[in-house]
C-alpha cells in the first residue's frame, strides 16, 4: 500500500493529480472531446478512490457550498428539461462535475501538498514556454504533429489559440510570483524561481495577447495594493520587462498590421457581444443550456459579423446566455464573496504562506479579468487549473 501523507491521501493519488496538471495543457488544453473526457475520467477516478475528499465541502463557507449545490441542481434540471441541445449540455455538466471533484481534492490537502501542486503548475508553465519559444523562434511552427495555420509567429506551445496559452501562463505566472517571493523570504532558490518566472514572462509577452498582458499587469497591481510592497516590486519589474520584450518583438514584426489583417479586432468583439445580448434577452431567466452557445449563435449572428464564431469572446456574457441571469448571479456571487473573504484572511498571514496565497490570487484575478475579452473558461484545462488555484486560496478562509 502506498505511503500516505497525514491528510490520509495516498501519495500515488497526489502524484496522479500532479501529472494531470501537466498533462491537461499538453492535450491541446483538452478542448477536444477526447481530452475533456479523459480529464473528467481521471478526476472521477481520483474521487472514487478517495471519497473522503467530499468531506472537504463541509469546510467551505456554508453560503458557498449551498450556492454551488443549488446551481448544480438547477443545471441538472436545465439539461433535462430546458437545454436547447441536451446531449451537449449533458457532456458539459459531466465536465463541470469532474472539475468540482478536482476542486474538492485540492481543498482537502494540507498546505505542504498544495504548495507542491503550485510548484508543479509553475514548472508546467515554464516547460510550455520553452517549447513554444523554440517552435516560434526556430521558424518551424507546429502544434504537436499539426502544422500551425493560425497565430503563426506567436507563441502557442500546445494550444491552438495564443490567447488560451496566455490564459494558462497567467495562472502559472501567478504561482511563480508567489514561489519567487517565498524564496526571497526563505533566502534560498531565489535565482531558480527568478529564471523560471523570467522565461515564462518572455513567452507570455510573445503570445501577443494584449488582453492577457493587460489582465496580468492589472492583477499584479491589485495584488500589490492588497498584499503590500513585495508585490509592487514584481509588478513594476514585470511591466518593465514586458515593455522591453514588446519593443524587441516590434523591431522584428509589425504586430498591429498582422492583427488587423488576420485576427478578430476589438470592434469584432463588440459585434459578438451584441449578438450575445440578443440571446440573453430571449433566454434571460432560464438560459439556453451549458455549452449550447455555439449551436445557437448562428440564429442570432448579425450581418456585420462575417466570421463564424463558436464563443462570445467574453466568458461572462456567454455563461449568462447559457445559465440564465439568476444561476449566473448565484455562481458569480458565491465565488466572488468567498474569494474576497479568503484574500482578506490571507493578508493577515505572515511569511511565505502570505506570498504563496497572494501569488495564487494574482493568477485567479488575471484569468478572471482576461475573461472579459476572451473565452478561457471554455478551455477545460485552463478552467481546471483556475479551480486548483481557487481551492488553494479558499483554504485560507477556513478556520485554523
Amino acid at each position: 500500500m502506498p505511503a500516505k501523507n497525514h491528510d490520509g491521501h495516498p501519495d500515488l493519488l497526489l502524484a496522479a493529480f500532479g501529472l494531470l496538471i501537466i498533462a491537461a495543457p499538453l492535450a491541446f488544453g483538452c478542448v477536444h472531446a477526447w481530452g475533456a473526457m479523459g480529464l473528467v475520467t481521471a478526476l472521477f477516478l481520483i474521487a472514487a478512490l478517495r471519497p473522503e475528499i467530499f468531506e472537504a465541502a463541509g469546510h467551505l463557507p456554508k453560503y458557498f457550498a449551498r450556492s454551488i449545490a443549488a446551481v448544480f441542481i438547477y443545471l441538472a434540471i436545465q439539461t433535462l428539461l430546458i437545454s436547447a441541445v441536451p446531449q451537449v449540455s449533458h457532456s458539459a455538466l459531466l465536465l463541470w462535475a469532474g472539475l468540482a471533484a478536482g476542486f474538492l481534492f485540492v481543498l482537502s490537502l494540507n498546505v505542504q501538498r498544495q504548495t507542491l501542486l503550485l510548484q508543479i503548475l509553475a514548472l508546467s508553465g515554464f516547460l510550455q514556454s520553452v517549447w513554444g519559444m523554440i517552435q516560434t523562434l526556430s521558424g518551424s511552427e507546429s502544434i504537436w504533429w499539426f502544422k500551425k495555420i493560425e497565430h503563426v509567429g506567436f507563441v502557442t506551445a500546445t494550444y491552438w489559440n495564443r490567447n488560451h496559452l496566455a490564459g494558462l501562463l497567467e495562472l502559472c505566472l501567478g504561482a511563480q510570483t508567489g514561489l519567487l517571493l517565498a524564496a526571497q523570504i526563505r533566502g534560498k532558490n531565489v535565482l531558480f524561481w527568478l529564471v523560471i518566472f523570467s522565461v515564462t514572462l518572455f513567452a507570455f509577452v510573445l503570445t501577443g495577447s494584449r488582453a492577457g498582458l493587460a489582465s496580468f499587469l492589472s492583477a499584479l497591481i491589485l495584488t500589490a495594493i492588497i498584499f503590500g510592497r513585495k508585490f509592487y516590486r514584481v509588478a513594476f519589474g514585470t511591466a518593465a520587462i514586458a515593455l522591453m520584450i514588446s519593443m524587441l518583438a516590434a523591431t522584428v514584426r509589425s504586430r498591429w498590421e498582422f492583427l488587423h489583417s488576420h485576427l478578430p479586432s476589438g470592434h469584432g468583439r463588440f459585434i459578438f457581444w451584441g449578438d450575445t445580448f440578443r440571446i440573453i434577452q430571449d433566454h434571460l431567466w432560464t438560459g439556453t443550456g451549458l455549452d449550447t452557445y455555439r449551436w445557437l449563435i448562428p440564429q442570432y449572428q448579425s450581418a456585420a459579423s462575417i466570421l463564424g464564431v463558436a464563443h462570445a469572446h467574453n466568458d461572462y456574457l456567454e455563461l449568462i446566455s447559457e445559465l440564465g441571469v439568476p444561476a449566473f448571479a448565484m455562481l458569480a456571487a458565491a465565488f466572488g464573496l468567498a474569494l474576497a473573504q479568503a484574500i482578506s484572511a490571507a493578508r493577515k498571514i505572515e511569511g511565505p504562506a502570505m506570498t504563496l496565497a497572494g501569488g495564487a490570487a494574482t493568477g485567479i484575478l488575471a484569468f478572471a479579468l482576461h475573461g472579459l475579452a476572451d473565452f478561457n473558461f471554455a478551455v477545460p484545462a485552463n478552467m481546471f487549473l483556475w479551480l486548483v488555484l481557487v481551492a488553494i486560496v479558499l483554504t485560507k478562509a477556513q478556520p485554523a
